[in-house]
C-alpha cells in the first residue's frame, strides 16, 4: 500500500488557527442557545416583542409576547430552526455564505471535524459532518463564534 504524502504543509496562519482551535476543543465551548440565536440572527431572523391583551373570564390583561420573523418576512413564530441538529437549517444557513466566505468554511468546517487544515483526504469527512460541526465551522466562518468563559 502506497500512502501519499502531501508536499504542501499548511502556512503558519493555518497552525495558529489550527492550534486556537484545539485550544477552545478543550475548553467549555459556546453554548447551544448562543450558537442558535448567533446562526439565526445571521440568516436574517429578528427578535421582536409584541404588544398583545389577554381576555381571561374576569379580566383583560395587556400582555407582551417574544417572537422570531423569519428573514422573509412571514408571520412571526415562538422558535427559530434547530440549527445544530436540523440539517437542512444548517443547509439553509450556508446559502447565506458569500463566495469567499465558502473558502474559509470549507477550511475551518475540515478543522471542526478532523483537525486538520491539510486539503486532501478529508472529503469524507466533510461529507458526514454533523449539523453541530456545521454550525460551529459557520459561526467561526462569520467571525461570531464566542468561548464561555
Amino acid at each position: 500500500m502506497k500512502i501519499q504524502v502531501s508536499s504542501q504543509r499548511p502556512n503558519e496562519t493555518d497552525l495558529g488557527y489550527s492550534r486556537r482551535i484545539a485550544e477552545t476543543q478543550t475548553h467549555p465551548q459556546m453554548n447551544k442557545e448562543k450558537q442558535l440565536i448567533a446562526i439565526a440572527e445571521a440568516c436574517g431572523w429578528t427578535w421582536i416583542e409584541e404588544d398583545y391583551t389577554y381576555y381571561g373570564f374576569t379580566c383583560v390583561i395587556p400582555m407582551k409576547r417574544k417572537r422570531w420573523t423569519p428573514p422573509n418576512g412571514g408571520k412571526p413564530i415562538l422558535d427559530i430552526p434547530d440549527y445544530l441538529t436540523n440539517l437542512n437549517a444548517m443547509h439553509e444557513a450556508e446559502k447565506m455564505l458569500t463566495e469567499h466566505q465558502w473558502d474559509e468554511y470549507e477550511r475551518v468546517l475540515r478543522l471542526v471535524c478532523d483537525g486538520c487544515s491539510c486539503f486532501e483526504g478529508a472529503g469524507k469527512e466533510l461529507l458526514h459532518a454533523t449539523a453541530a460541526q456545521r454550525a460551529e465551522a459557520f459561526l467561526r466562518t462569520i467571525g461570531e463564534w464566542e468561548n464561555d468563559k
